[in-house]
């Protein structure tokens, strides 16, 4: 149950930067009412471009989380990166949700393969996703339709 006692804890991709997607994520699933979460990503702690100080960074960024977020974005600017994002989390036995990217392209063969799913840039999608994969809530939600 979403409550402020008990926020769900994410981490989203990053290349070291809060890029307009990424921020844009954070943008989107704050409109949600009564959605508490806690953003464990933190791309201002860039800890030097040594392989090892990355990898523990990210290990740390990412160990506590409930569920990954990957932005398709993100993989465009730095494949590698996301890539061991995605084997990390693999690794650590956290679901992954892929979000499409934003505008007309179509989201990469190597994303969507790891996804467990893959959400568009609707913050009801968003949530919906992260409730199910974090802790295997169903919203059950119905959509609303207003007819003039």
């Amino acid at each position: 149950m979403m409550s402020e006692k008990s926020p769900y804890r994410l981490f989203v991709s990053h290349t070291w930067e809060e890029s307009d997607d990424y921020m844009r994520f954070f943008d989107y699933i704050s409109e949600v009412d009564s959605f508490f979460y806690v953003n464990l990503s933190e791309p201002d702690k860039f800890p030097g471009s040594s392989i090892d100080s990355i990898q523990t960074e990210m290990n740390r960024q990412m160990k506590e989380a409930e569920v990954s977020i990957i932005l398709s974005s993100s993989y465009l600017k730095d494949a590698n990166l996301v890539q061991y994002q995605m084997d990390l989390a693999r690794a650590l036995g956290k679901p992954l949700i892929a979000v499409e990217p934003y505008g007309p392209e179509s989201i990469l063969k190597p994303v969507k393969d790891r996804a467990a799913q893959v959400v568009p840039w609707y913050n009801r999608a968003m949530v919906d996703a992260i409730l199910h994969h974090a802790r295997g809530e169903n919203t059950s939600r119905y959509e609303v339709i207003d007819f003039p």
